[in-house]
Parts: structure tokens; sequence; C-alpha cells
């Protein structure tokens, strides 16, 4: 399923640019408190949009599974890799949005 790797690096650039923006808000706090305001909330937009997509490739998978029975061993290993991948960076993300606060 084509549109599930689509999605799943989809879903990993958004988490990297969430970082990107928590970062920039950090480093932007102290001497520009309304940009840095706005970067942490664009920060917050991006980790959203993730979270929506993998609604939807979750859609994909239960929809697959209801139709044909269980997706191939590799198509699950290879997700199981993308969303270990992407937990990981979300919870650095996490970590840098809690720091601005």
């Amino acid at each position: 399923m084509k549109i599930i790797m689509k999605l799943s690096e989809r879903i990993n650039e958004e988490i990297e640019d969430a970082k990107y923006y928590a970062k920039c808000a950090l480093k932007y706090r102290n001497d520009h408190r309304s940009l840095a305001d706005v970067l942490y909330q664009i920060s917050t937009e991006e980790v959203r949009h993730a979270d929506m997509i993998h609604g939807e490739v979750v859609k994909f998978i239960n929809d697959y599974r209801a139709k044909n029975g269980e997706p191939p061993e590799i198509m699950l290993q290879l997700y199981d890799y993308m969303h270990q991948k992407s937990i990981a960076n979300a919870n650095e993300v996490k970590t840098l949005q809690q720091m601005y606060q």
C-alpha cells in the first residue's frame, strides 16, 4: 500500500517541521517574544497535522483488514518502523514545546 508509506513519510515531515519551529521559538523567546509565540503556535499546528494524517493511515489499515484480512507482514513491519521513528521524533518535539511554555 503505497499510500500508507507516502502518508507515513508526510507524518515524519510534519514532525520535523514541528521540531524546527519549536527550536526557533526557543531561540527567539527572550528577544522576540511575539515571533517566538507565533513559531511555537506553528509547531503545535504541525503536530496536529501529523496526528490528523496518522488517523487517516489507521483508517487505511483498518479498511484493508476489513476487506482483505491481515496486511502483508512486510507492510506491517515497514509501517511499524516508520511509526516508531515518528513517535521518537514527536516525543522530542513535545519536550521542546514544554521547554517553551
